[in-house]
């Protein structure tokens, strides 16, 4: 609209294919349903996340949803110190081949 500001989209995945990513921030206002459930997010698995989960009307449980996707693909969870009703922080690491 006239009032709008422009952005441009960038492709997340095409990115960072082939990357080794370390750390992975995540605090995209509800976005990280998409980013997480993204078929391709298996590909990226980067060792440790920290994102802001939200409850949205379209994902009422944000902090469940995240925990749930990011355990089925081997992530170990911890919640963050910050949490407030309809969102909170979430940690998320790929065990080391010894467990830990």
């Amino acid at each position: 609209g006239a009032n709008g500001v422009p952005i441009q989209v960038r492709d997340l995945f095409r990115e960072l294919a082939g990357r080794k990513i370390d750390l992975l921030k995540m605090d995209i206002e509800g976005g990280e349903f998409e980013v997480l459930g993204d078929r391709r997010f298996s590909d990226l698995l980067p060792h440790t996340i920290v994102l802001e989960w939200h409850n949205t009307e379209r994902t009422p449980d944000g902090k469940r949803f995240c925990v749930e996707r990011l355990t089925g693909l081997g992530y170990r969870t911890a919640v963050g110190a910050i949490e407030h009703g309809r969102a909170g922080m979430l940690w998320a690491w790929r065990p080391a081949p010894n467990g830990n």
